[in-house]
Formats: C-alpha cells, sequence, structure tokens
C-alpha cells in the first residue's frame, strides 16, 4: 500500500496525445532506497502473446501509476526514466488519481501511442483482464508494478515489487517487539489498522500486520483492533482516524500499522491533533519513503518509531529492465521480480537509504 501508498509534487494528468504529450516529472524511489541489487528474480514465466517488434534505440514504455503526488511514485518513476534512458529508451508517464476510468483510458491512449510496453499499478485489481486484453490487442506486452494483478483467464501480470505479504510481516513483527518493550497492557491499548480496501497488495499487507502482531501477543483484544479505510494518502489517513479517536476517549496508547508510511504518519497526526502524548504512540510505516520529512532534525513528530525501506528507484528501474529483456533480448519476463525491505528506524535511516 504500501510507497500505497510518502514531499514532491507533480502536476495532473499530463495527456499523451497531440501537443498535450508530456511526462511527469518524477524524483526518486517506490518505497525509496538503492539495495545494491536489483532484485529477485523467480522461475521465468511463459512469454506472453505480445511480440517483439521495435528496434531497441526507438523504444518507448508507458508507466501508469496509481498517484503521481505521492513521493514514492515520483522517485519510481524517476527510477523507470533514468534506466530507460540508459538503454536509449524513454518513459512516458501517467497519473490516474487512483480512478478506474482514467486508468483505461490512459491504457488505451498508450496502445494509441504505439508504446513498446506498459507498466502499471492499476487501482483495482477487478480492471487487470480488461488492461491486459487492451495491451495484447495490439502484441503490447504488460508488466504490473508494486500491485499483483491477473488477466483473462486469471493468468497473474508479471510482477516487479515487493512481497506484500512477506514486508506486512515484518511490520506486524516490528510493532510486536516495540509493543512488548513499551511495558503497555493490551486493556489500555488500541490498533489502529489503516487499510485500502480494493488494492490487492494493500490487503496483503496490513493482514500479514494483523496475523504477525496477534500471532506474538494473543492476549492482545481483538475487539482493540480499529480497521480504517484510507486511499492510501496521509491526509485522508488524518481526516478517517480524527473521528475514530474522538469515538475511543479512553485509550491510553495506541499502535499503528498500515499499507505504506502515509497512513501510519496521518494516523499519528490525527492522534496528536486530539492530543494524545507522542510517547503513546507507536508506528510502523511500510515503505520508508517519509523518513526524510518525518525523522530529520527539528521535523513535527508523528507518531512513526520505524518502518520497513524498499526502494521505489529500483522498482521502476527493474520494471523497465523487465520489459527491455523481453523486447530487445526476447528473454522471457519473470512471474516475479522481488525487491526486498529493510527495516529501518530514526538511528539507521539514512546510512541505509543514503538520498535524504
Amino acid at each position: 500500500m504500501h510507497r500505497t501508498m510518502k514531499g514532491s509534487r507533480t502536476g495532473r494528468r499530463s495527456g499523451w496525445i497531440g501537443n498535450r504529450r508530456a511526462a511527469l516529472t518524477i524524483v526518486a524511489a517506490t518505497v525509496p532506497v538503492a539495495l545494491g541489487a536489483s532484485g529477485i528474480a523467480s522461475a521465468a514465466t511463459s512469454v506472453p502473446s505480445a511480440k517483439p517488434t521495435h528496434a531497441a534505440e526507438h523504444l518507448t514504455f508507458a508507466l501508469i501509476t496509481i498517484n503521481g503526488q505521492q513521493s514514492f511514485f515520483v522517485e519510481q518513476a524517476q527510477g523507470a526514466q533514468r534506466q530507460a534512458a540508459k538503454f536509449g529508451a524513454k518513459v512516458l508517464v501517467e497519473n490516474v488519481n487512483a480512478s478506474s476510468s482514467t486508468t483505461i483510458s490512459d491504457v488505451q491512449s498508450a496502445v494509441a501511442q504505439r508504446v513498446a510496453g506498459i507498466i502499471i499499478a492499476p487501482p483495482s485489481n477487478s480492471l487487470g483482464p480488461r488492461i491486459v486484453s487492451i495491451a495484447n490487442s495490439a502484441h503490447i506486452p504488460v508488466v504490473a508494478i508494486d500491485n499483483n494483478f491477473n488477466g483473462p483467464g486469471n493468468k497473474p501480470v508479471p510482477l516487479v515489487g515487493i512481497d506484500a505479504t512477506q514486508a506486512g510481516a515484518n511490520s506486524g513483527s516490528q510493532l510486536s517487539q516495540l509493543y512488548k518493550k513499551s511495558g503497555w497492557t493490551a486493556a489500555s491499548t488500541d490498533y489502529i489498522s489503516v487499510e485500502l480496501p480494493g488494492l490487492q497488495t494493500c490487503t496483503l499487507r496490513t493482514d500479514a500486520e494483523k496475523s504477525i502482531f496477534l500471532k506474538a501477543n494473543p492476549s492482545f483484544l481483538k475487539n482493540h483492533i480499529l480497521v480504517v479505510p484510507y486511499d492510501g494518502t496521509v491526509e485522508k489517513a488524518l481526516t478517517a482516524v480524527g473521528p475514530v479517536v474522538v469515538a475511543h476517549p479512553g485509550v491510553q496508547h495506541w499502535l499503528i500499522a498500515s499499507c505504506n508510511d502515509d497512513g501510519v504518519v496521518g494516523a499519528g497526526k490525527a492522534l496528536i491533533q486530539a492530543h494524545v502524548p507522542v510517547k503513546d504512540i507507536i508506528g510502523v510505516g511500510l515503505g520508508g519513503d517519509l523518513s526524510c520529512t518525518d525523522w530529520v532534525a527539528g521535523a513535527a513528530p508523528s507518531g512513526m518509531v520505524a518502518s520497513n525501506y524498499f526502494s521505489p528507484y529500483v522498482i521502476g528501474a527493474d520494471a523497465v529492465k523487465v520489459l527491455y529483456n523481453y523486447i530487445v533480448h526476447h528473454r522471457p519476463m519473470p512471474l516475479t521480480t522481488e525487491i526486498p525491505a529493510v527495516p529501518v528506524t530514526p538511528r539507521n535511516f539514512q546510512s541505509i537509504e543514503g538520498h535524504c
């Protein structure tokens, strides 16, 4: 969820037709970080119906993002564009603002522009079969980024991103360790799970967070887990969590987990605005992309005390590599190209992320 899911801001929709063709300017990293290796590829899946027909020097890829205003996607797009430039290719970036209708329209526009490949994270997994059908009709390969989804016949689309379940399990384990160390009691503590229903990668993350936490703390009261939906942004998490805090005036301590850093930071800010002391908040993010704004000296506290960092730059770059190698070198696309997530805290994030 998830960086969605965490800064930089880009303009709204750039458009690809006529004089309106432009790419959103993008800065770096999906959930930030250069981890050295470019990812771990699983066993290759079968080659899709699209056939390589482009000369390497004329390649143009389309990157369709859920929310181009979030720094995670901004950085991810920059990683894709920089990698494409190394190949002598280019990437057109489009922001759909979590709109399903805009997603389909932009896929159709990409096909009309005769791009060589499409990299996409749809706002809803239900769009998968239609997206792939539109692309296949023009023999254009599709790569899923961040969010795994299926095409026609329930066939998985090759994915570049994190292992959502494992990343969520890491966050849940961190939250459990911090909770045990705090000395708080189950009776005095509530757990806010900020969730993005309908986006599979986010559901996998938050389900794993809760599962691992409850397994490690079997006496924790399940009715003290409060599920709050949001749209992947800090702003929506803040406004959604505010009323929840007001409705639970007797709670002394708060735990927060989410699909991305944004959900944790937004929830933490809502608690602080409701006059909850920062010392009574433990938030564990996912992505690490808000660490550079929330953990630097002089930043206002948000309640996020740990996160799991994965590089948006690397994810964007690896998605381009997968398409390029398929089109130019005729290599089958791996079913999964996994980017590792690394635990970070205010004490070590700069040495691990290295770009603040």
